[in-house]
């Protein structure tokens, strides 16, 4: 049976996670936010996502931080209000729809001449945080593209019911329909990671026959794969239409499409443009990151160096903004009835396809973390068809992942373990 909980009731969950989720020096920033003051944001803000404004619904994105600190930070970014406003339910349903929490932000402090919290202003934070976590912006692994969030308590309601809390672009935890969801970083440990990581050693392989030398930039490799998987299904999520992507591994693309029978596909392709383009891509920084130790060795540098350098950045930059097409490319695909099929080497094999097989499962497996290895046991009846059919396909083959993007925004994976299959309900999308 699932169990619900009320926003007040997050408080000490929100302050376990954050000293897990949230990076050094930030991880203590919590400290100094009272019980009383956290209670007022969870629940004025959770209350505020079942009201709409002129039949608008209601989302916003609010930061807890002085005036001043964010200004300091963000200069001329911030509108500040001559007089604050009360941080009220009424009041944030009449601020939100001036705001596009993609991009603007609502400032909440405790102010110093009254009690309780206030609506000092609004932050512009820019929408190239947003596009670099979507896939708009380039994927470069070593450059950083797009101005991060403030790394300040963040509170973000987009959905009736629904909240989630932040530090910055860090997601601690989310509220969806009255039930706590602790995103399980799947795709950096545990599991799927691990069948990923196979691919992820293949195309490393590659790399190192065309450079013709080992690399030891493995790190560098695995961060750019896990990314530009991430980023399609945050584009995915963006469109809010729901899909399924399923992920096989790539020898099966010289096979049945259908993979056994398992599925009809209805759009069959065999695309492998983006993993040839990552492949360049990282080829390419390989041979950058060469250059520059030429440059640093403190002799004399031969023009046609510096001129190779500039070339190889154009190259990349080219091969990257092509990159980002794909991301949305795919995503789009994911808009037509059935499921993308896409092997763990970025292979496209089809989409429109539909499950096939037949199951006689009954039960499937909720992860707690994410190994799987915590969970409890559900029937599958209580999900809906999309979600069935994840299970009854992953049921049949253990070298498959299901990723069921829902309507509702949320991301949630799929894979049999030892002959269950397991259901991870909210993954780590943060970058």
């Amino acid at each position: 049976m699932d169990t619900f909980i009320y926003p007040g009731e997050l408080i000490p969950k929100v302050r376990k996670f954050w000293s897990v989720r949230v990076p050094d020096p930030y991880d203590r920033l919590l400290d100094e936010v009272s019980d009383i003051t956290l209670r007022s944001l969870l629940e004025v803000s959770y209350h505020a996502t079942f009201y709409t404004e002129e039949a608008r619904r209601v989302g916003f994105r609010l930061i807890y931080s002085s005036r001043g600190a964010i200004e300091a930070v963000r200069s001329g970014s911030t509108i500040r209000f001559e007089n604050p406003r009360p941080f009220e339910t009424s009041e944030l349903c009449r601020l939100a729809p001036a705001t596009e929490p993609s991009r603007v932000s609502i400032g909440v402090y405790e102010a110093d001449e009254g009690p309780g919290l206030s609506i000092w202003g609004l932050i512009d934070t820019g929408s190239s945080w947003q596009d670099f976590s979507s896939g708009a912006i380039t994927l470069r692994g070593d450059l950083d593209f797009g101005t991060p969030l403030p790394r300040y308590l963040t509170v973000a309601a987009m959905e009736p019911g629904s909240l989630s809390v932040a530090c910055g672009a860090f997601t601690v935890l989310n509220l969806r329909g009255g039930r706590l969801l602790e995103p399980a970083a799947v795709l950096r440990e545990g599991p799927i990671y691990e069948f990923l990581h196979s691919a992820i050693d293949l195309v490393y392989e590659e790399i190192c026959d065309v450079c013709g030398f080992p690399t030891t930039n493995i790190g560098n490799l695995t961060r750019v794969y896990v990314q530009y998987l991430t980023k399609v299904l945050l584009r995915m999520r963006e469109k809010n239409h729901g899909g399924i992507l399923l992920v096989v591994p790539d020898e099966w693309a010289t096979s049945d499409v259908t993979l056994g029978g398992r599925l009809r596909v209805k759009y069959i392709s065999n695309r492998a443009r983006a993993r040839r383009l990552l492949l360049d891509s990282l080829i390419l920084a390989e041979r950058q990151r060469e250059l520059q130790r030429v440059r640093t060795l403190g002799e004399a540098v031969p023009s046609e160096v510096f001129d190779e350098v500039f070339e190889v950045f154009a190259r990349r930059t080219i091969i990257d903004a092509a990159l980002s097409d794909l991301v949305n490319f795919l995503a789009g695909l994911s808009a037509v009835d059935g499921a993308v099929v896409l092997t763990d080497r970025f292979r496209v094999l089809g989409f429109g396809a539909m499950v096939a097989v037949e199951s006689d499962l009954q039960y499937v497996r909720i992860a707690c973390d994410s190994t799987g290895e915590c969970f409890r046991t559900i029937p599958i009846e209580s999900y809906g068809a999309r979600h069935n059919a994840a299970f009854r396909l992953c049921d049949s083959s253990e070298a498959i992942v299901a990723f069921v993007v829902s309507q509702d925004g949320g991301v949630k994976a799929v894979k049999q373990l030892s002959g269950d299959v397991v259901l991870w309900e909210d993954v780590d999308l943060s970058l």
